[in-house]
């Protein structure tokens, strides 16, 4: 796999405090990457040295070890927000899911969108939808399915992860 990637977008895409805070933080939530601005276009590196992407590995999963996965998705994105750096912002989708190739721990591209989508929960949803395409067991499907449903009765997000986690611990123990 290729180990970087350097994309062009628009001068200021991303305000000078969100890249502070990109470079600054704990890189447990993004694919590291580092900023060359221009004055109509800045340059954004991505370094995938160490990640994998999620649809390629995803064969490795258990149903246990997917829904953790999931779990520590959503996670991140109360991590994220913490941080300033809304998922509503970003293009999230399975294309820039990673999986950090040692622990297995999900990390996500961070790729601005020029218009943003005002309902996290919406982009949680079309995301698992995106799962649901992919080559995963119907037991998957069926469990993702009823994440989607639970986001749709207007929980919170600490409310959404301990939904995957009682789905974890029913899969463990059924």
């Amino acid at each position: 796999m290729y180990n970087s990637e350097e994309i062009s977008i628009k001068h200021d895409l991303i305000p000078n405090y969100k890249r502070r805070m990109l470079l600054e933080m704990d890189q447990k939530i993004y694919i590291p990457m580092s900023f060359i601005l221009g004055e109509n276009e800045d340059k954004v590196l991505y370094n995938y040295s160490g990640f994998q992407p999620f649809e390629r590995v995803l064969e490795e999963f258990n149903m246990t070890s997917f829904f953790n996965y999931i779990e520590k998705l959503f996670k991140n994105f109360i991590i994220s927000e913490a941080y300033l750096l809304s998922p509503e912002e970003i293009e999230l989708n399975i294309s820039n899911l990673y999986v950090e190739t040692e622990s297995k721990t999900p990390r996500i591209k961070y790729l601005p969108k020029e218009i943003f989508c005002n309902n996290e929960y919406e982009q949680y949803k079309k995301l698992l939808t995106e799962i649901i395409g992919l080559d995963i067991s119907h037991d998957a499907k069926k469990y993702i399915k009823g994440i989607i449903r639970y986001i749709d009765s207007k929980k919170t997000l600490p409310e959404i992860i301990t939904y995957i986690y009682n789905i974890k611990r029913e899969i463990m123990y059924c």
